[in-house]
């Protein structure tokens, strides 16, 4: 891991600088590893006390010497770069300042790379720390199209998994970012698919169609733009299409977790359990507690009555991005479909329809339970609660505090109608009503494609 002129090794607390190398003790190093996560951003006093020593009572003189103790290293290290700012009376911000004369090339490069691999990762929450990263090479050198165009796109990520209060702000970053890099160079790929990706797809089908076509014609085989229009795809239930577009994603790029995860709802969707258990497996043994791969995991093994597969992962330690709330939920699903129980599958077909009104991804887990459990009424009246706002209780557009840190599932989405998960819905007469409601009927007329399942 580096962070600007710092190397920093988790494993062994160690941090490298320019003078030499430093350790930190395990409370310590904690300390840096969140100011790091959430670097150019506040952390509250109270948040670190939470995160370092739970409901433990201590005094302000322990955090104290822990921040003393980070900056003394950061300074026998002679790291110039990376500081600890105090913001009184609130908390703290890791701050990261011009690079060194002389090395500004080197940085610029590694920040790059970085940016890349937070992409390729794609973890459901915003990177700050490689925001910051290229935002510092950014400042330090204002000439480099793809420095802009790597900004836009973090920002782009971030503005779907930002707070509501900080959500607004990614967007215009994002929009500064990329049309600056479009200045520098108009043909800046990065930039262009931010500026396509940053609006929810939800009813753009179109216009994001054309668009990221226009990109994959201009930049062959690049895989930031044939990723975005597999997910236009897939969203338009072009199941086929989106799934040979990612096989060859992945064939370019197998340690790309995300091309991983929405390879599985793929293989799943065309009928490949064998495909989809080797790729998930796969993942799951790559990235273990990445939320989007482990969610994926444990519905297939649902769906394909490997229960006590299923159970023996809800047993095993969480995702960080998966709440309490959704980890009994989810047991409650796999204990009423392990057996011929309708009282328990009742309950949990109650507990869906109640938890699909607190956001997006609770949403999305009930209807996987509803398409479990053939209740095609209850999925239709969540259905149109999701996507079009009818009912008593309409599933609200922005996630609550405790909503589930899945990718893409903080806006509406439509790849969950052409999954399994739909199968009893899609031969329901009320399915294509759905499908003209929401628009995908009107994308399907204008643009002459006939989606997989009426083929």
């Amino acid at each position: 891991m580096f962070i600007a002129e710092l190397t920093v090794r988790p494993n062994e607390r160690v941090l490298i600088g320019p003078k030499g190398s430093g350790s930190l003790e395990p409370l310590a190093f904690a300390l840096f590893l969140e100011l790091a996560s959430r670097a150019g951003t506040l952390v509250t006093r109270h948040e670190l006390f939470t995160r370092l020593w739970g409901s433990l009572a201590v005094g302000d003189d322990n955090l104290n010497r822990l921040i003393a103790a980070l900056r003394r290293v950061l300074r026998q290290l002679g790291v110039a770069s990376v500081g600890i700012e105090t913001v009184p009376a609130a908390g703290y911000v890791l701050r990261l300042y011009p690079y060194p004369r002389g090395t500004v090339d080197q940085y610029i490069q590694q920040a790059l790379l970085e940016a890349r691999d937070s992409w390729r990762l794609s973890l459901p929450e915003p990177d700050h720390l490689r925001i910051a990263l290229v935002d510092q090479a950014a400042e330090t050198d204002c000439g480099q199209a793809d420095v802009f165009g790597y900004l836009a796109l973090l920002h782009r990520h971030a503005a779907e998994y930002s707070a509501a209060d900080q959500a607004s702000a990614h967007v215009r970053l994002c929009e500064s970012a990329a049309r600056r890099a479009l200045s520098l160079d108009p043909s800046q790929v990065e930039a262009s698919t931010a500026l396509v990706s940053v609006a929810p797809l939800y009813g753009q089908w179109s216009d994001a169609s054309a668009r990221l076509t226009e990109l994959c014609a201009a930049f062959p085989g690049h895989p930031i733009p044939e990723n975005d229009l597999s997910v236009v795809e897939m969203a338009t239930g072009q199941v086929a299409a989106a799934k040979r577009r990612r096989d060859r994603l992945i064939a370019a790029d197998p340690l790309a977790a995300q091309f991983c995860y929405k390879s599985v709802y793929q293989h799943w969707s065309t009928g490949d359990q064998l495909g989809m258990d080797h790729v998930a497996d796969r993942a799951m043994q790559l990235w273990p507690l990445h939320p989007a791969v482990w969610t994926v995991r444990v519905w297939t093994f649902i769906y394909t009555n490997r229960l006590a597969a299923a159970r023996a992962m809800l047993t095993q330690p969480c995702p960080s991005g998966i709440p309490p709330a959704m980890q009994v939920f989810l047991r409650q699903v796999v204990t009423a479909a392990d057996g011929d129980d309708r009282s328990a599958r009742d309950e949990a077909v109650a507990a869906a329809s109640a938890l699909a009104s607190c956001g997006p991804a609770q949403a999305i887990a009930a209807l996987f339970a509803l398409g479990l459990f053939g209740r095609v009424d209850e999925a239709f009246a969540i259905a149109r609660a999701y996507y079009l706002q009818y009912g008593r209780t309409p599933v609200p557009l922005q996630p609550q505090a405790d909503h589930p840190h899945l990718n893409e599932q903080h806006r509406r989405l439509t790849q969950v109608l052409f999954t399994p998960v739909f199968a009893a819905m899609r031969e329901d007469p009320r399915f294509q009503e759905l499908c003209s409601s929401i628009g995908l009927t009107a994308f399907w007329d204008q643009s002459g494609i006939t989606p997989d399942y009426l083929l």
